[in-house]
């Protein structure tokens, strides 16, 4: 049950940022739309933010309740003296993957390296992405606010 809980935690986790893009995506298409009204970009970027803000706290209140599961796991674990099927063996505290000798030996296709890319934390890589989008969503809250004619520009 607890590894079911964990699981579903997971999920919910990588579910909010997909959801939040989509919402992202809508409400910027209404803020930088040439024919939007004035109240709409405001709305829609003023919006834009509190998604933005919203998804990084869910994504972590997810991932705060996934990490707590695992831990009782690895502690279940321990105290029953079973192996830690929970962890993955081949990844280390320092955040490098390293490719387990069983597993790189002939006939097995498990990956040679790690690369930039798969190094990098993807929790932290999109709550960075999210909060550039709110980022943004303020930037066209002040451009609207104080230069109105970038989004808008006077029809000759």
């Amino acid at each position: 049950m607890l590894i079911q809980r964990e699981m579903d935690q997971d999920a919910m986790l990588w579910e909010t940022p997909t959801i939040a893009l989509t919402a992202q995506a809508f409400l910027l298409t209404i803020a930088l739309n040439r024919d939007s009204t004035a109240p709409a970009v405001y709305i829609s970027a003023a919006l834009g933010v509190i998604v933005a803000v919203l998804s990084m706290q869910l994504m972590a209140k997810h991932r705060f309740l996934n990490e707590m599961d695992r831990a009782q796991l690895h502690r279940l674990e321990e105290e029953l003296d079973i192996p830690h099927i929970s962890r993955r063996s081949y990844f280390f505290p320092s955040g490098k993957y390293a490719i387990p000798h069983n597993l790189s030996t002939a006939g097995r296709s498990a990956p040679k390296k790690q690369g930039l890319l798969q190094s990098i934390r993807s929790y932290n890589f999109w709550v960075l992405g999210l909060g550039i989008f709110a980022a943004v969503n303020v930037a066209i809250l002040a451009i609207e606010l104080w230069w109105p004619t970038i989004l808008h520009p006077p029809t000759l």
